[in-house]
């Protein structure tokens, strides 16, 4: 049972401290989020587990100018006084970009017809009473 626990949990710490696809540019730099999700690993994750997975592209140049980038960006962070190793890492981001998110958020709110149901105007009783200022009455 220890094996099983011990397992998710080293799979669970390689989830966290992989980069992956979106933190990168075009040009296969790191961008902000992408350095900053650095910064989150070298200051929140236990030394034992303070290794840095990158998403394999698929692509061995692309993975070696990604690998030696990440590399880089933690020699800068860390001043070279800590070493940690940069493994590439075959997997997928089960994440979603806030950008992504937000613009799906965006196109659902952007389709629902007018009127809105449960909206803080108009009046009528039942359910929506409440929120809608409806369905009053006095004895």
């Amino acid at each position: 049972m220890s094996d099983i626990i011990n397992t998710q949990e080293q799979n669970g710490w390689q989830q966290e401290t992989t980069i992956y696809h979106r933190h990168f540019t075009d040009d296969q730099t790191l961008n902000v989020p992408g350095r900053l999700h650095l910064v989150d690993i070298l200051e929140t994750t236990p030394s034992r587990y303070r290794t840095v997975y990158v998403q394999s592209s698929y692509d061995t140049e692309i993975d070696n100018t990604r690998q030696a980038n990440v590399q880089q960006t933690l020699t800068e962070l860390t001043n070279g006084e800590e070493q940690i190793q940069v493994i590439m890492r075959r997997g997928r981001d089960y994440g979603r970009p806030a950008s992504e998110v937000k613009l799906i958020n965006d196109l659902y709110n952007s389709s629902i017809p007018t009127p809105r149901l449960g909206s803080l105007s108009g009046g009528g009783g039942g359910a929506n009473a409440a929120l809608s200022g409806g369905g009053g009455g006095g004895p």
